[in-house]
């Protein structure tokens, strides 16, 4: 790899971790040992080398956004579109992150970024097009425009709105194979387990993912994919039954209540409950991002144990407050 690719590679590397502002070429020459000398005569200041990685990311996202000539869109490409073009934004996302200061500091970077706002709604109206040629979405003409453009906002505004963390879940979510050993680590073992134990389980304590310590959280958030491979479908089943009899139970209880307040009281924490096996289920599927939920009942913790029981307790409360003889 030539000198002035390194340079880009660690300039990006470096504005994407520490911002734009942060860093100075002095830096991007100390992280590579080389002399500021040497990367002068590559790149007359910071700016050239921020024009040059523009570069990089409007050829990138460019090529993304095409419409194959050879055949129709599938539905598969709308997913695949939206892959690509979310870890391309991601990879250079000191640009919409600094995107004001950027064009503002730069006249040449700025009219540049304007012809390559032009191209890309271009290219997103017609891709569009393609998929509503193919029945894949229903789209009019006149609406075309205005749907690329709310396209564009919503896409490349996140990073603005986000924190890292944030950003760094929902690229995981949409593809944990791009990280295996990183941010990808827990669904992918989790997903493992949960396909592991097949429709009996592997049997109390036998699991291999939680016991060899490849699942982290196995107590907390993640129990649930131990319940998985150690008790199977059929464990699973009548888990989510007991759940599903839980939340009925409350709402009935929420049903029969005297008066408003305690019917949503009651109807309030049966939904939560029943929000909370949701969330966390997804979550260790791989059908709805990481977070922090624990899976009620379950889960070994405290503050979520405590408020859960003390919720229960308010519904049993509602159930021994209920109508005697119509008063």
């Amino acid at each position: 790899m030539s000198t002035k690719e390194r340079i880009l590679d660690a300039s990006l590397a470096l504005f994407n971790e520490l911002g734009e502002r942060k860093v100075t070429t002095n830096h991007i020459a100390s992280h590579l040992q080389i002399s500021p000398g040497n990367l002068y005569y590559h790149f007359k200041n910071k700016q050239a080398i921020i024009f040059a990685l523009f570069e990089r990311y409007e050829e990138r996202v460019l090529t993304i956004l095409q419409v194959p000539q050879n055949r129709t869109l599938q539905p598969m490409d709308k997913l695949n579109y939206l892959q690509a073009i979310f870890r391309g934004l991601w990879d250079f996302r000191f640009m919409h992150r600094d995107m004001e200061h950027l064009l503002l500091e730069d006249a040449e970077l700025h009219a540049r970024y304007r012809r390559f706002f032009r191209t890309c709604q271009l290219r997103v109206q017609a891709i569009f097009r393609g998929l509503g040629d193919a029945g894949i979405i229903r789209v009019n003409e006149d609406d075309v425009a205005a749907l690329a453009l709310n396209t564009w906002i919503v896409v490349t505004s996140w990073f603005s709105f986000l924190r890292e963390y944030q950003q760094n879940r929902i690229l995981t979510f949409r593809d944990p194979e791009n990280d295996p050993l990183g941010a990808g680590w827990n669904i992918l073992q989790s997903k493992i387990a949960i396909g592991g134990g097949g429709w009996t389980g592997k049997g109390w304590g036998q699991g291999s993912q939680s016991h060899l310590d490849y699942l982290p959280e196995h107590t907390t958030d993640f129990i649930f994919s131990v319940l998985s491979e150690e008790f199977g479908w059929v464990g699973v089943a009548v888990v989510l039954l007991l759940y599903l009899f839980v939340v009925g139970r409350c709402l009935w209880i929420a049903m029969d209540a005297r008066d408003t307040y305690s019917r949503l009281l009651a109807g309030t924490l049966g939904m939560a409950l029943f929000v909370y096996v949701i969330v966390n289920g997804g979550m260790v599927s791989g059908l709805l991002p990481v977070v922090g939920v624990p899976m009620p009942l379950l889960s070994y913790g405290g503050t979520s144990a405590v408020s859960l029981l003390a919720g229960l307790g308010l519904v049993m409360a509602v159930r021994a407050h209920r109508p005697v003889h119509g008063y």
